[in-house]
């Protein structure tokens, strides 16, 4: 008897972690079938709200094990007199646990529990759907919170693919699925906190390049607006975007931030965004969206994939390579691509050692400039004669110039059985 493989209901989403709020977007498809085109959609702080800033914090009963997250959070903690649990970014970078009632808490568990309850609310926006990748962004993606959210995704058992990228890689993910004639020349996103900081970033598209080079040509933070009526603060930012972007080509703004709320700007600085047939948006989710695009990226690249290449503070700007011979024949090999995310490097290789207990890396910049060597020296590592000396290199990055390599030798089955030796070094590398 033959049956039909059912598709399934799956969808991708993306999560915007910030230290106030998190901002969650998805893009349903069938099967592994994503709509590319189709614009994610982006869940409220509270069913029929049109505010998209889930509040980033907990609330913890006084006389029960109880936890509540995010808007119901925030309620809690002005009705009632239990733990309120504020800031989980900062609180999982700084490694601090909480202290709640009688009970410790590691920061880590705390972020894992409001992750899940945000999930929780996204799958009744998706009934009888399955997650087929999340994406994870925040304003600055290292080290530290990428271990953190392995840990989070262990904890929480997660059944999909899981990435992480930064915000500049989730704007270009937006900006790679909007027209040609809003992405290119560039587009300038400004981000503005009501009350506080506003951070302005241009990114920019080379057409003379094969593929497209995108990359960005201005990052910029000012305190904020001192304005104390709306047509100063119009008068203030008008007068801003003038001094940073009068030299620079741009076909478009967009304008993220409570900062942004209201129509304080529609005279001076919208005109100014709009002159010259620019295009002006204001709204919410960007980011999230973009990560939601980034997660479709990996599962299923469009053609824009292959016909731009995005090179950004997170990015490898060169090959790293290794000298090695392949059937008796001497030759350079490729272990990590530039291009890729240096905190997603992790790759494993086993090699056979003859003549010197040495490795040779090489690093070749994508722009062309001069190749650089690198020297690793496996001191200790037993020396074998006919090809007997194997060994594991296991390499990945700890920054975008701190490699760490990791050696271990791995014998000759039951005639040379390993020594047991292991050792790491870490090896700078900038290109030139």
């Amino acid at each position: 008897m033959l049956f039909e493989k059912q598709n399934v209901r799956q969808y991708i989403a993306g999560f915007d972690l910030g230290d106030d709020f998190c901002q969650v977007s998805w893009l349903p498809g069938n099967g592994l079938n994503f709509p590319a085109e189709k614009e994610p959609e982006t869940l409220p702080a509270a069913a029929g709200s049109r505010n998209y800033d889930i509040p980033a914090v907990l609330y913890k009963a006084p006389d029960a094990n109880v936890f509540y997250a995010g808007m119901e959070a925030a309620q809690k903690a002005v009705e009632a007199d239990g733990t309120y649990i504020p800031k989980l970014l900062s609180l999982v970078r700084s490694g601090q646990s909480v202290t709640a009632g009688a009970a410790s808490y590691e920061p880590e568990a705390l972020l894992a529990l409001y992750i899940s309850r945000v999930l929780a609310r996204l799958s009744q926006a998706v009934p009888d759907g399955k997650p087929a990748a999340l994406m994870f962004t925040s304003a600055r993606m290292d080290a530290g919170l990428i271990e953190a959210l392995e840990k989070v995704k262990k904890r929480l058992d997660l059944d999909c693919a899981v990435f992480y990228e930064d915000h500049a890689a989730s704007f270009y993910n937006f900006m790679l699925m909007q027209p040609k004639e809003i992405r290119e020349p560039g587009s300038l996103l400004v981000n503005y906190k009501a009350g506080g900081q506003m951070d302005m970033h241009l990114l920019s598209f080379n057409p003379h390049t094969t593929p497209v080079v995108a990359s960005y040509t201005m990052d910029l933070t000012v305190p904020g607006l001192y304005g104390r009526t709306g047509e100063e603060k119009d008068e203030e930012f008008c007068r801003l975007l003038q001094e940073q972007t009068k030299e620079r080509k741009f076909a478009s703004t967009y304008l993220c931030g409570s900062g942004f709320e209201g129509d304080w700007m529609l005279r001076r600085s919208a005109a100014y965004l709009c002159a010259n047939s620019r295009r002006a948006f204001k709204g919410s989710g960007l980011c999230s969206k973009g990560a939601v695009l980034g997660g479709l990226f990996k599962l299923s690249p469009p053609p824009q994939c292959k016909e731009y290449f995005f090179l950004d503070n997170a990015k490898l700007s060169a090959n790293i390579c290794i000298q090695a011979g392949k059937r008796g024949e001497p030759g350079l090999y490729t272990l990590v691509e530039a291009g890729v995310n240096w905190y997603e490097v992790d790759k494993i290789c086993d090699l056979v050692i003859e003549d010197s207990a040495e490795l040779h890396l090489t690093l070749q910049p994508l722009t062309g400039g001069k190749a650089q060597d690198y020297l690793i020296r496996l001191e200790g590592m037993p020396m074998r004669e006919g090809r007997t000396a194997r060994i594991r290199l296991h390499f990945t990055m700890t920054s975008k110039e701190q490699m760490k390599v990791q050696i271990e030798d791995l014998g000759f089955g039951e005639i040379f059985p390993s020594s047991g030796l292991r050792f790491e070094q870490m090896i700078t590398i900038r290109p030139q």
